[in-house]
């Protein structure tokens, strides 16, 4: 929406289920064609794609068509961009490649069908141009930029101390609630931390809801800690960002994230980072974050413990991390994008 706002001079069609009637505020050169989502349960993603998807373009006549993570993608009459977020994780884990051997297949179509491929990374680039060589050319690199999030004052970081963790500190975590991450490791290493520490910490889990969610709540309501943890699904974007602003530390025990964006918020907002070293968090924080081993729940509780004792080295991770994240800052991630999607339409103009 952002790139509508700032150039008024294209127009922008999304297709769309017909639930997404209730946006607002869409920009002048923004509009809507609505599908019914009963169609997908009917025909399926693949007959979709395949057979509906071309009459769909065709009837909005578009000059450039884009999508993201769409492992059904086939050959448009159109020139086309294909984004790869979540989608690389199926690429990449060897486990996924043996349940979903179908899928791999036809998300390798799909990169092969596009003119351009987008990713966010250099390691799912690689990765990419690794699964699919004759597609290398057309990989690009989109560098996320940082969130406009400012270092907050000390009464500001008060109010949400007393909003949301009843006024004491706190670590927090702030993703969906998917086996994507290990949040059963950290609520363990949680308690190794409250059983080292003795400390009133609190643990906030804010999280977008997905099929674990349930199970994941059954679990936590036997947790010993229970009272000290707070689990908070589906908040709007604003308080996710304060919850992150005012915290102690953000904890994040990334498997694998494609997208860790909330890892830059939380650097740009002051705030010390503890992930894992899944090659994107890695990537994104560079030196400016701590980095306990994958499954080594001791290794985080004890990251978890130095963050809370030593104030020169957390102090030392937020300073490293104003230097990290001005490399995102300088980035327009509106208008990189905008310059691909035209070096696409150029190309295939030519």
């Amino acid at each position: 929406m952002e790139m509508a706002r700032r150039h008024t001079g294209h127009s922008f069609i999304f297709l769309a289920p017909e639930s997404s009637h209730n946006i607002i505020d869409l920009p002048v050169n923004v509009r809507f064609r609505y599908v019914n989502r009963n169609l997908f349960k009917w025909l399926g993603k693949e007959i979709w794609y395949k057979h509906i998807l071309p009459k769909e373009l065709a009837g909005s006549k578009a000059d450039l068509f884009v999508t993201a993570d769409n492992a059904y993608f086939k050959k448009a009459a159109i020139p086309s961009c294909l984004f790869l977020i979540h989608s690389n994780t199926l690429l990449q884990d060897t486990t996924h490649v043996k349940k979903n051997k179908k899928i791999i297949t036809l998300l390798n179509r799909a990169i092969k069908n596009a003119d351009n491929v987008i990713t966010f990374s250099k390691h799912d680039k690689q990765a990419i141009q690794k699964q699919s060589p004759a597609s290398a050319n057309k990989i690009k690199l989109l560098r996320h930029q940082a969130t406009e999030i400012a270092e907050l004052k000390w009464t500001e970081k008060e109010m949400i101390k007393i909003e949301f963790a009843g006024g004491v500190e706190y670590f927090v975590f702030a993703g969906d609630i998917h086996e994507r991450y290990d949040l059963i490791g950290l609520l363990k290493a949680f308690t190794l931390f409250k059983k080292w520490q003795q400390s009133n910490m609190k643990l906030l889990l804010v999280g977008n809801k997905s099929s674990s969610t349930v199970q994941f709540s059954k679990k936590l309501s036997t947790y010993k800690y229970r009272n000290d943890v707070h689990l908070l699904i589906d908040q709007s974007k604003e308080d996710v960002q304060r919850m992150i602003s005012g915290a102690y530390a953000f904890v994040y025990p990334a498997l694998y994230d494609p997208f860790p964006v909330n890892i830059l918020q939380a650097m740009k907002a002051g705030v010390p980072v503890i992930t894992t070293p899944a090659p994107v968090c890695r990537e994104w924080g560079g030196n400016a974050v701590m980095y306990p081993e994958t499954n080594d729940i001791a290794g985080f509780a004890k990251s978890m413990q130095l963050v809370y004792k030593d104030e020169k080295l957390r102090s030392g991770f937020v300073e490293a991390a104003k230097k990290q994240v001005s490399l995102y800052e300088k980035n327009d991630m509106v208008e990189a994008c905008l310059n691909f999607l035209k070096k696409t339409l150029q190309s295939k103009s030519q």
